[in-house]
């Protein structure tokens, strides 16, 4: 009862950033909803991304149990969406919002394919291996952005998300051994709370 309890927390922390991202989307395609007539393929593709990732977030458990690889395939579709996104968003002329979309979508695609690429007893060596590639990837790409910031916009928002992707990149980095597919940040947390 306790496991089924623990496993069922894991899962909910889990799908929290999920969540969060399909969110995001929603309210972006609402955001988006005033330019209807100019852009409709635009609104309704973000929309239909935003309702996408939330739906396969919350049934993924039950498609897996019928189709066993959905978690590897979903993070890829999640990925490639996010990419899309990003690339509607940059046509707009936005510069640095497409950009952390993309790089996340890249994120996710590339878990997706570390998943379906390796075989079930190879995946926790695969993920170590991955979250070293991706911490080193993180830290480049945020003091990029960082330093592309300075030299143009010297926006502070992108200074914040730069800061918090270098902090999740040192996480990542610190957290390569675990053999958990996931960070937990969230979990931590909790577990704190109920201490």
């Amino acid at each position: 009862m306790e496991r089924n309890k623990e496993q069922a927390r894991r899962d909910w922390v889990e799908s929290f950033g999920e969540y969060g991202i399909g969110l995001s989307l929603l309210a972006k395609g609402w955001d988006e909803a005033a330019h209807f007539a100019e852009f409709p393929f635009r609104v309704i593709f973000i929309f239909c991304a935003g309702v996408f990732i939330l739906a396969g977030t919350k049934l993924r458990h039950r498609i897996e149990k019928k189709v066993p690889n959905f978690h590897g395939v979903f993070e890829i579709l999640e990925g490639l969406v996010e990419i899309a996104v990003g690339t509607i968003l940059l046509e707009e002329g936005k510069q640095f919002i497409p950009v952390f979309l993309a790089f996340v979508g890249l994120i996710y695609l590339s878990r997706g394919v570390t998943y379906l690429a390796t075989k079930p007893e190879n995946r926790e060596k695969a993920f170590k291996r991955f979250r070293k590639i991706l911490g080193l990837a993180m830290i480049v790409f945020a003091v990029t952005m960082a330093a592309i910031n300075a030299m143009t916009r010297n926006e502070p928002m992108v200074y914040i998300a730069t800061g918090a992707l270098v902090v999740g990149a040192v996480i990542a980095l610190v957290r390569r051994h675990s053999t958990r597919t996931r960070l937990g940040i969230v979990e931590k947390l909790i577990d704190r709370k109920k201490k």
